[in-house]
C-alpha cells in the first residue's frame, strides 16, 4: 500500500473519531442538561401536586359542610313550621309568651319570687278576677303588671299568605287584634287587686317584628295605648324598663 494512501486513511479515521467524539459529548451534555432541568423543576411539580391535593381536600370538606348545612336548614324549616303551627293554639301561644317574658326578666338581672312574681290567669275572659302573667317589683315600692297573652293568629296568617293582598289584609287584622287587646287590658282592674297598685299595665310582645307589623297599620298605636295606661313593650324595650 502506498504511503500516501495509508496516511490519508489515518487522517480520515482520526476525523471520523473526532466527529463521533463531538457527537457523543454533545449527547452527554444534552442528557446532563435534561437531568438538571428535571431536577430544577421537580420542586415546582411537587408543590403543584401538593396544591392539587389540598384543593381536593378543601372541595371535599366544602361538600361535606354544604351537606350538613342543608340538613340544618331542613331541620330549622321543620322546627319553624312546627312553631308556627303551635303558636296558632292559644294555650301554646300563651305559654310561649310567658316563657319569653320570664327569660327577659332574668336577662334584666331580676330573680323570681324576689323581683317578680308569675301569676296564673284566674277567672274567665269577660268576667271574674283577672291576674297578669307577671307582677314586677320596682324601686320605691312601685309595681308593674305584665300581660304576655297577645293574639298572633293574624300575624301568622300574614306570614303564610300566598300573595301581597292577603298579607296586607292579615296584617291589618293583626293591628286590630293588638288594638283590641290594649282596650281589654285597660279595662282590667289590676289596681284594685294589688297593693301597691300597678302604675300601668305592660302589653308584652315576644318579638319586635310583631310590634313593627302593627305600627305599620296603626302608627299612633303606642300613643293611644299610653293614654289608656298600657305600655306596649318588646323584649328590648322591656329590659330597658326593668
Amino acid at each position: 500500500m502506498p504511503l500516501g494512501t495509508f496516511l490519508a486513511g489515518i487522517v480520515v479515521a482520526l476525523g471520523l473519531g473526532a466527529a463521533f467524539a463531538a457527537v457523543w459529548f454533545r449527547a452527554q451534555a444534552a442528557k446532563r442538561a435534561a437531568e438538571q432541568a428535571t431536577e430544577s423543576t421537580r420542586p415546582i411539580a411537587d408543590t403543584l401536586t401538593r396544591i392539587e391535593t389540598h384543593i381536593r381536600e378543601i372541595e371535599s370538606q366544602r361538600q361535606h359542610m354544604l351537606g350538613g348545612l342543608e340538613q340544618q336548614l331542613g331541620a330549622l324549616s321543620r322546627e319553624t313550621i312546627a312553631l308556627s303551627q303551635a303558636l296558632r293554639v292559644p294555650n301554646a301561644r300563651g305559654r310561649w309568651g310567658e316563657l319569653t317574658l320570664r327569660r327577659v326578666a332574668e336577662l334584666a338581672g331580676m330573680a323570681p319570687y324576689c323581683d317578680f312574681y308569675e301569676q296564673e290567669t284566674g277567672g274567665q275572659e269577660g268576667g271574674g278576677r283577672q291576674r297578669p302573667d307577671m307582677l314586677v317589683k320596682l324601686p320605691g315600692g312601685r309595681t308593674l303588671a305584665v300581660d304576655a297573652k297577645v293574639p298572633l293568629a293574624a300575624y301568622l296568617d300574614a306570614e303564610a299568605a300566598p300573595n301581597a293582598a292577603a298579607r296586607d289584609a292579615a296584617l291589618a287584622r293583626h293591628a286590630q287584634q293588638v288594638t283590641r287587646h290594649v282596650t281589654a287590658l285597660s279595662t282590667r282592674e289590676y289596681c284594685a287587686q294589688f297593693q301597691p297598685a300597678p302604675e300601668m299595665v305592660v302589653l308584652f310582645l315576644a318579638g319586635d317584628h310583631f310590634l313593627a307589623a302593627a305600627l305599620e297599620r296603626e302608627p299612633d298605636l303606642l300613643e293611644r295605648a299610653l293614654a289608656r295606661k298600657v305600655l306596649i313593650a318588646t323584649p328590648m324595650t322591656l329590659i330597658s324598663v326593668l
